[in-house]
Order: C-alpha cells, then structure tokens, then sequence
C-alpha cells in the first residue's frame, strides 16, 4: 500500500526504507479479526503495521495469560473492591437468580388481573370498556368476564399484558402477569396447556 505524494520503489519497504518483508499468515477466529482493523484503523495503521510495530516493540501489549477460569473464591475476594451500589446491585442480580423474579413480582402483585384492568380502563380510557376492548383485541364480552374476576386464559393474557401499565409507566411483561394469575388463581383451571412463566 503506497503513501500518498510518493511512488513505491520495487523491493523498498515503505515505513522503515528496508527490503520488504516475507508474507505472513494469521488465522484468527471472526471476533479477533475485526477487533484488529478496528483498533489497527484507531491507530491510523494497517495490520501488517501493527504486527511489525509489535514485533520491534514499538507497541506494548498487554500480556494475556490466556482464558482465566472466574472462580467463586475469585469472585469473593473481588468484592471489597466495588462500591455499595454496585453490590447492592449484584445482590439483586443473585436473588433473582436465585428465585427467579419471585420476590420483585411479589411486591408488584398488590393487583388482580380484574383489578389491573379496571384501572387500565379507568386511567387510560376514560372508563371505557368498548375501547380497551377493541385496543386488546378481545370482544367485549370477554373483557367484562375478566373485569368481573373470571380466570383469564393464556390468550387473554397474550392480549392483555402490554396495555396494563405498572405504577411507575412501565408495561407488565407476559411473565409478570402469567404470575399475578398464578397469584390469584392458583394452578387455576384451564383448557389445554398453560403459559408458564
């Protein structure tokens, strides 16, 4: 690859004005390849740049011990290093790995299903069944069963769990309903085989 403003010169090196060098081979996985021309391209360099530069010393490397196993014992002794949010943090990661979403979930069912319509439909359509209705997809029969207290089926809860909004705007997921159901009705009754969270 020549330089701008200057002609190449047969069998002259472009950057250290020596014979050129041998061609050379590298196999690395997709990632490493495309890692290498995106940092070689920060530099302002080619590869083979950076593989000669690296091979004079010309650029340190950080020495890489290869793949390094993460520990329990490893993981424990590095927490005296993060700050109180940050394991504060972890802490809530490692419960719901625990128990699942159990214990966040738990806080959020203070609703029924029933309940968490009816304030859908009061809040957000000015109390209108028909509306919510049509905006879910189920007829509004359907709707007023469920506003009613009746066991909601996996395809009402499909319909309904991205209109019902949490306290703090968010939208409940499938999951969260699907427990909230579990919740209020047990195991439940249904006709085929049921959604579980």
């Amino acid at each position: 690859m020549g330089k701008k403003g200057k002609l190449p010169v047969k069998g002259v090196g472009e950057i250290w004005a020596e014979s050129k060098s041998e061609n050379l081979s590298l196999r690395l996985t997709p990632t490493g390849k495309r890692l290498a021309r995106k940092r070689a391209e920060q530099e302002g360099l080619s590869l083979a740049e950076v593989v000669e530069l690296y091979g004079r010393g010309s650029i340190s490397v950080e020495q890489v011990e290869g793949e390094k196993t993460i520990t329990p014992q490893f993981v424990i002794n590095s927490l005296k290093t993060f700050t109180k949010e940050h394991l504060a943090e972890f802490i809530s990661i490692a419960s719901k790995l625990l128990v699942g979403n159990y214990i966040e979930i738990q806080e959020q069912v203070e609703y029924s299903i029933a309940e968490l319509i009816k304030k859908e439909v009061d809040s957000r359509y000015g109390k209108d069944i028909a509306a919510f209705a049509s905006d879910v997809a189920l007829p509004i029969e359907r709707v007023n069963a469920l506003l009613n207290g009746e066991y909601p089926s996996d395809l009402d809860l499909i319909s309904i769990a991205a209109f019902l909004t949490k306290n703090d705007g968010s939208t409940y997921t499938l999951e969260e309903v699907i427990t909230i159901r579990k919740s209020c009705f047990g195991n439940g009754h249904t006709s085929g085989e049921e959604l579980r969270p």
